[in-house]
């Protein structure tokens, strides 16, 4: 309770000059309040602050919680958005049916927080902002490469540290795919970062590209890796870490880059561009062009052409 006012209100206490007055009645000495209404109040901060955590495991993951070091919030699906939409929901109906009034001191603070702070997350929620999902501070994309230095808030003491952040790096891959595809429905319907924003972003990004997973911000666990792990975990987890550097984060030097990728669903049409590098460092570009074919069975079939460089073939795929 008092971890949760610390970290999830300061910057509405420091910011926040328009939070609701408190009625005059809240004002009144009266009293020293009702014992009923103050525990009510602290159960409803605790069942918030619970909600809080699962539903923002880096927040859990600062405050050193650990139950979810192995996920990533989920701010940009549906789901997502409903399940914090709700939390708000839930908390609010909570407060209506505490007086406020009988509240004093720290209890009537509480309630003006939480009520400052779910009607801030109801009335965001229209705006979309999950359709600008990348940023140059705040975004996952740039937070990841901090917590798998192994220097920073995610905590790799234990073997079940490093499974954990094996898994929240699955989880990003996931992460990144709806981040793509947000930024595009953002794009048809004019959501952009500023570009100052994306320009400090990008060199970010691009840093995380390296030839050698050994290069890698995310090598940093297993070269700190602890004397006291077994032989055989600490020879599984450098074979992990590496697969899924090369695999997860950095596909490596070798990987092709999608630029475009389009399905016309009246003809089921088939359009891929994307770019890689050869040897020399040269980009190198790469269209595929194709149809789907029974597309109700489960041997569907997709075949066409494709082009890389000067070369060029066809192709044909058969799911079995």
């Amino acid at each position: 309770m008092r971890l949760s006012l610390v970290v999830s209100t300061l910057s509405l206490v420091l910011a926040c000059t328009h939070a609701a007055t408190p009625p005059a009645e809240a004002s009144k000495p009266g009293g020293p309040g009702s014992p009923e209404a103050a525990a009510r109040i602290r159960a409803l901060a605790d069942e918030s602050w619970e909600g809080q955590l699962k539903l923002d495991p880096l927040l859990a993951t600062l405050v050193g919680d650990t139950r979810y070091d192995d996920r990533l919030p989920d701010a940009l699906s549906d789901a997502g958005r409903e399940a914090i939409r709700q939390l708000a929901v839930r908390t609010r109906t909570g407060l209506d049916a505490i007086p406020r009034a009988e509240l004093r001191g720290e209890d009537a603070f509480t309630w003006a927080v939480l009520d400052e702070q779910t009607r801030t997350t109801l009335d965001g929620l229209p705006f979309d902002d999950h359709l600008m999902p990348l940023d140059s501070l705040s975004s996952i994309a740039v937070q990841m490469p901090v917590l798998g230095s192994g220097v920073g808030m995610q905590p790799f003491r234990t073997v079940r540290d490093y499974d954990n952040f094996l898994a929240r790096l699955r989880a990003f891959s996931s992460w990144a795919d709806l981040a793509i595809a947000r930024s595009r429905e953002g794009m048809t319907k004019g959501f952009i970062q500023p570009r100052p924003v994306i320009l400090r972003l990008l060199p970010q990004l691009e840093s995380q590209v390296v030839a050698r997973p050994e290069d890698s911000t995310f090598w940093g666990p297993v070269e700190r890796m602890p004397s006291s792990f077994s032989a055989a975990d600490r020879d599984r987890l450098t074979r992990a870490y590496r697969e899924a550097i090369t695999g997860t984060i950095n596909p490596g030097p070798k990987a092709v880059a999608i630029k475009k990728a389009e399905l016309n669903p009246d003809t089921w049409g088939v359009h891929v561009e994307g770019e890689g590098k050869d040897a020399a460092g040269a980009v190198v570009r790469y269209v595929i062009d194709g149809k789907l074919e029974n597309i109700g069975a489960y041997q569907r079939i997709l075949s066409g052409t494709w082009t890389e460089g000067g070369k060029k073939g066809d192709f044909r795929l058969v799911r079995n």
